[in-house]
């Protein structure tokens, strides 16, 4: 992936977010059949089967509320509105008390490196697909020297067979980047802080609102939730580019 892809410098933003390039993925992590789950209306918050389906509609309506789209936005204003993102969930009454887990990620190498670091620190949950994402979103070149830092935002869905209740999990991590004179990313040796927020979907609340939930939510996709997750556009004088380029979603 190039970094002149996504980047964007705000002309009259504070130094910090000038020299940082925003990424947005949105994953789940869920059986083929729970992604696949066709249930519409009330049926959507009845059961937990439909967890994943019931997830992707609150995390959508969710971020269109407070107008995070990164789908449709430019890079650099995603941070404040990730910010009123993490805000909206936490008050809705749909989720149980979040649980947020702080790690310190010792980084000494390149994304390969950033990979074996999440999954030893945090990432036994999901088999290792959180820090692939978080390594594959990782530009391996950069046309932008003044781009010496990477945010990265993950919103992803977790439900395992063996689980009868959904999780929602907002990721961020940041890191430092360097680049060379042939414009290739390396990340430096450093310490990196990786931020996981977990929100339990509440099933009695779901299924006792079920009426109203579905009368007040559009139905959202699994297919449909990543789109809409996955940063696509950039400045107008950058190139698009194919956003789905790979399939986020775990089988």
């Amino acid at each position: 992936m190039r970094l002149s892809n996504i980047l964007v410098v705000l002309a009259s933003a504070s130094l910090a977010l000038a020299q940082q390039a925003i990424i947005s993925r949105g994953i789940i992590v869920a059986s083929k059949s729970d992604i696949d789950s066709d249930a519409k209306g009330e049926d959507v918050y009845k059961h937990t089967s439909n967890g994943v389906i019931a997830a992707a509609s609150i995390l959508r309506k969710g971020a269109s509320l407070v107008g995070y789209n990164p789908s449709e936005q430019y890079a650099a204003y995603i941070t404040p509105v990730f910010k009123a993102f993490e805000w909206k969930l936490s008050k809705f009454p749909g989720f149980k008390e979040p649980k947020v887990t702080f790690k310190w990620i010792d980084l000494n190498g390149g994304p390969q490196d950033l990979e074996k670091a999440v999954k030893d620190a945090y990432d036994s949950y999901d088999n290792g697909l959180l820090s692939k994402t978080l390594r594959e979103e990782i530009p391996t070149t950069n046309q932008h020297k003044e781009i010496d830092a990477v945010g990265i935002n993950i919103v992803s869905i977790n439900k395992r067979r063996v689980w009868r209740h959904t999780v929602v999990k907002l990721v961020t991590l940041r890191i430092r980047i360097e680049t060379d004179d042939e414009q290739r990313v390396t990340v430096p040796q450093q310490i990196a802080n990786l931020v996981v927020e977990e929100y339990e979907l509440d099933s009695h609340y779901l299924a006792d609102k079920a009426k109203k939930l579905a009368d007040d939510i559009e139905r959202t996709s699994a297919r449909d939730f990543e789109h809409y997750f996955r940063t696509k556009t950039v400045k107008p004088e950058f190139a698009w580019f194919d956003a789905l380029e790979q399939d986020p979603i775990a089988a």
